[in-house]
Formats: C-alpha cells, structure tokens, sequence
C-alpha cells in the first residue's frame, strides 16, 4: 500500500451531493411546515357562513322542565366559548332496540321515563373543506358537543349540520 494513498483523502463535494443536500433540506422543510400547520393554509379555503347545527341530548327526565328559549347563548361547556343561540329545540321518545325472544329478532322500542332533547343551534362559522369551526370547536355530524345555556347543560353529539348563509 502506498502511504500516500493512506493519508488523508478528501472527497470532494459534486453536483449529485448538493442535488441530495436540497432534497433533504426540502423534506425537512415540508415536515416542519405540516407540523406547525396542519398543512391547512395549502388546502384549506376559510369563509365565514352562518350555519345551524342540531346536538341530540339523550335520556333527559321527563320530569325535567326544560327552559331552552330562542335567543338564549350557547357555551362549549368545556373551553367556556360562545358556540351560537338557540333557534329551537325538539323533544321525542328516547328509543332502544331489544330482543324479542319468541320471535328472535331485534324490536324497537321507548323508554317511559326519559326523552332525547334535539337542540337547533345558530351560529356564525369558519368553513374549510371538510368541518365547520365555531369559536375552535369542530361542529360536524357526529361530533361530541358539552353545551350550557342559562338554564340547561348537556351532553350530545352533533345530529345534523345545515349551512343557511355564506359570505
């Protein structure tokens, strides 16, 4: 062996190391920018719409009186934000399935004692492609809502979603 040939040897920096430099650079960049992010300024279109959503609130005693009036603010009980007003609310039978074991099928049935409570509620909306955002709380179907008014608290999940105005 040459000792020269032993002795430091250099590598000298070419076009494919710097094309494989950028790249890195490049990923590095795009990973730091979705994870700040969420990548939503790329593709998410924002525009304010007026929407109306319906919670569900289930099993509320029939005997409760239930003072939910048009107008009244509505609370994301847990971050303590305005999500809308009251446009309305419905009360029906809260159902159950059961078995009906002569017939060995699945029956559809009430209970007596408790109703689910259908809360309409009006809001001002940010819209993006696939969700509504009041106040930072997510409101599509589906979703859990904690709501409070001045005289009522619940617990549901978002039954319906209706947008009624955009801007």
């Amino acid at each position: 062996m040459n000792t020269q040939q032993t002795q430091k040897t250099r590598r000298k920096l070419n076009a494919f190391d710097i094309i494989i430099i950028v790249l890195l650079l490049a990923v590095a960049g795009a990973v730091i920018y979705f994870g700040v992010t969420g990548g939503g300024a790329l593709f998410q279109k924002n525009d304010t719409v007026e929407i109306l959503y319906t919670v569900r609130v289930r099993e509320i005693p029939n005997d409760v009186v239930l003072t939910l009036d048009k107008g009244d603010t509505v609370i994301d009980s847990v971050k303590l934000y305005e999500v809308g007003n009251i446009e309305s609310y419905t009360t029906e039978p809260s159902p159950f399935y059961g078995q009906n074991e002569e017939e060995k099928s699945t029956v559809l049935g009430t209970y007596p004692d408790v109703k689910d409570v259908y809360v309409t509620v009006r809001a001002e909306a940010t819209k993006s492609e696939e969700k509504y955002d009041v106040n930072g709380m997510r409101v599509a179907v589906g979703t859990a809502i904690y709501l409070r008014t001045p005289h009522f608290a619940g617990y549901g999940f978002c039954s319906s979603v209706e947008e009624v105005s955009g801007s």
